[in-house]
């Protein structure tokens, strides 16, 4: 590992190298300096055309791009569970009018490690019916194994563990109950889940708001004058109503929540950054790009803050659902178009963009990989990231043609775009810029996603004034050429006459001709820069 240089080290460095510049201009002939002058000048036009630097990311294949649903048949949830193993003698074990025992716990469970494998989300929206039934606590018997819509807030949760031999059976330790105050009509819902957000796990919950599409199971005990509506679902969505930073609820998560989005599907982020694009992140990430859509601009604006590339690279965690002021170049652009039946119907999202393009770092340097802090893989300049847009900007219409009507299935570019974009998560992919480095070492960048970018308004006015001040330039520099090149041929007749007239003899010997030759370098040119 190379040390730091000494202070001296340092002072020796710069005066060496700025006095060999200046030792190196004294010796140019004023000729060569015009020359450069002229050319430099042809040359300034091209200095406003924007680089073409290759993007690192390479194109992501369809199977990246595309997560596939598992879709169930339209039937109704209890003869799909009979299907499984859970008939009808199983549902009359559930004795209405008391609090969940251990008569209930075999079906109970049973259906809790069902639920997750035989139904989606698509599945439950199907199956549920949007109110209560009237009659569920006259008659529960007919609406047992029923599908519906449940929303309220949770007052209370209550983890359930299972004995170690029920544990090893059923692939789970344990479960959770959550108390929940129907809104209307008024019911308390026992709702028996494997899973709750986590923040509800860090500290006691105080009405949150939630929804979810509960199977109903039974009757409970009653509590001020209605039975419970002892209810199973594989999970429940969290609509929190207010920031809660010890639940890791922040105000752009309430901003989502008020437009529907579930806050709890962010946690199963936490698990899957660096990797590829999981089955887990699926529903995360329709349901933030659909949502994204709904929020004005002028809603989002006030939340969005600077970006901190760092924290999302270091603790990406903590960011999930975060959005930001971004402005990054865009290299390629790619219509991914959806194929799974239930996102097009949930969300109406039958295609979307993904944008691959690079962050500015400034004079930051990204570094990464496991081998010593030398040998480490260095960005400077850029660093890459993904973006997944709904629209394109109007200006990339043609762009847009093209995608659309199947003429090209990624376009390349190199714009520059601008929008508040929400972290989904850090994803992997394979990268030969990582490859060049490490065999299978994959590319780690962030991925954004917003509903629509914007490109940075032209400049406007005339650019006639700079047409005619680029002229004048030139017209300058030729005039100081002209000058230069006169003064330069008057200099050498000059210096061939004076040497015509004393011109020195030639040396005898070679100990004559080494005595002009100094035995150690000159450094009298080199000037001691000040501290």
């Amino acid at each position: 590992m190379d040390t730091p240089a000494s202070r001296q080290q340092r002072k020796h460095t710069r005066s060496w190298r700025y006095g060999r510049r200046l030792h190196f201009w004294r010796d140019i002939e004023p000729l060569k300096v015009a020359n450069w002058l002229l050319v430099a000048a042809l040359v300034f036009p091209l200095a406003h055309v924007p680089s073409q630097v290759p993007a690192q990311p390479p194109a992501t294949s369809s199977s990246e791009a595309s997560i596939l649903p598992l879709l169930g048949k339209a039937r109704s949830p209890r003869a799909q569970l009979a299907q499984a193993g859970i008939d009808d003698s199983h549902w009359h074990q559930f004795v209405d009018g008391s609090a969940l025992s251990e008569a209930d716990e075999e079906t109970l469970l049973k259906i809790l490690f069902r639920l997750p494998r035989l139904f989606s989300s698509y599945d439950l929206e199907r199956m549920a019916h949007q109110k209560i039934p009237v009659d569920i606590t006259e008659e529960p018997d007919p609406h047992r194994g029923k599908v519906l819509v449940l929303q309220g807030n949770a007052v209370a949760v209550e983890k359930v563990n299972l004995v170690p031999r029920l544990a090893q059976l059923f692939e789970f330790n344990h479960f959770f109950r959550v108390r929940i105050q129907h809104e209307k009509p008024p019911h308390e819902i026992v709702l028996c889940s494997r899973t709750i957000p986590l923040g509800w796990q860090r500290q006691p919950i105080s009405n949150e708001p939630v929804q979810v599409r509960g199977l109903f199971l039974k009757l409970g005990e009653t509590v001020a004058g209605q039975p419970q509506l002892v209810c199973a679902a594989s999970r429940l969505a969290w609509l929190p109503s207010r920031a809660n930073p010890a639940t890791g609820i922040r105000k752009e998560l309430v901003l989502l929540a008020q437009h529907g989005m579930d806050a709890g599907l962010f946690d199963a982020l936490q698990k899957t950054n660096r990797r590829r694009i999981q089955s887990a992140d699926r529903e995360c990430f329709y349901q933030l790009l659909a949502t994204s859509t709904l929020i004005p601009e002028k809603q989002l604006a006030p939340f969005a803050g600077p970006l901190n590339l760092e924290t999302i690279l270091t603790r990406p965690e903590t960011q999930h659902g975060t959005v930001h002021q971004i402005r990054a170049q865009a290299r390629r652009i790619t219509r991914v178009v959806v194929t799974d039946k239930d996102i097009v119907e949930r969300y109406g999202i039958e295609y979307y963009y993904q944008i691959d393009g690079a962050l500015p770092l400034g004079l930051t340097t990204v570094t990464t990989g496991k081998k010593q802090q030398a040998k480490r893989l260095k960005y400077t300049n850029t660093y890459p990231a993904t973006f997944c847009v709904r629209e394109l900007p109007t200006r990339l219409a043609a762009i847009d043609r093209r995608l659309s009507s199947g003429q090209s299935t990624t376009e390349n570019l190199n714009e520059t775009i601008i929008l508040n974009g929400w972290f989904f998560k850090l994803w992997s992919y394979r990268s030969r810029f990582t490859e060049a480095y490490s065999e299978n070492m994959p590319q780690v960048s962030p991925m954004f996603l917003a509903a629509r970018p914007r490109l940075p308004r032209p400049q406007s006015g005339s650019t006639i004034p700079g047409l005619v001040g680029g002229s004048l330039f030139v017209v300058a520099i030729g005039i100081v050429w002209f000058l230069l090149w006169r003064s330069s041929r008057r200099e050498s007749r000059q210096s061939q006459r004076a040497a015509s007239t004393h011109r020195p003899a030639h040396p005898t010997d070679l100990n004559q001709l080494l005595e002009d030759v100094s035995a150690q370098p000159d450094f009298s040119n080199l000037a001691e820069e000040a501290e």
